[in-house]
């Protein structure tokens, strides 16, 4: 009889808080993980980008990146600021290692002092407002906001960044710097 890798440690994921509180990553002792072909115990429920017909793979597969080697995949539909990296390395990391989670559109992953943001959770506006640097976050959204739909309109701004959710049309998801913790929030029409 095989044995199962529950006995290890659950991997962590520098670019992603928590995927297994989520449901990205879940517990499960009857799927046989499509790349080290094992049962593990724990099944992605993402998405995988390839060419190749993948599913069912384990979050050690993930990590260590047999995943993203074995049938060309990468986890996210994202874009990114290459020249605000410091490591480039990290590249890989985020697209081949680390789970996705989902969105309504491709998006840009967040960038702060050299290095990808960590993905932390969806957010709503409700919960944006108590963050313990809400100040930042909300002058950076207003910002984004501002910039990418084209208005000084405050009331409009306003209703929008009101009208996130953590669930629903127009979704927030949060990020936080690897580096500082500070706080971004990036968002997500259907």
């Amino acid at each position: 009889m095989e044995k199962s890798k529950t006995n290890k440690e659950l991997p962590k994921f520098k670019y992603f808080e928590d995927p297994y509180k989520l449901n990205i990553i879940k517990r499960d002792d009857n799927i046989r993980c499509h790349c080290c072909n094992k049962l593990t115990g724990y099944n992605y429920e993402g998405v995988i980008y390839s060419v190749h017909d993948v599913s069912n793979v384990c979050p050690w597969c993930i990590a260590n990146g047999a995943v993203g080697e074995k049938y060309d995949a990468t986890f996210h539909d994202c874009v990114y600021d290459e020249s605000q990296l410091f490591d480039k390395s990290s590249v890989s990391e985020v697209m081949e290692r680390t789970p996705g989670f989902p969105t309504w559109q491709p998006f840009t992953w967040p960038i702060r002092d050299g290095d990808f943001c960590m993905y932390v959770g969806d957010i709503g506006w409700d919960e944006i407002k108590v963050l313990p640097d809400s100040e930042d976050v909300i002058r950076e959204l207003h910002e984004h906001i501002k910039e990418s739909y084209g208005t000084t309109n405050e009331e409009e701004i306003r209703n929008i960044m009101e009208s996130i959710t953590n669930v629903g049309t127009h979704s927030g998801y949060l990020f936080k710097s690897v580096v500082t913790n500070k706080h971004v929030v990036i968002e997500d029409w259907d």
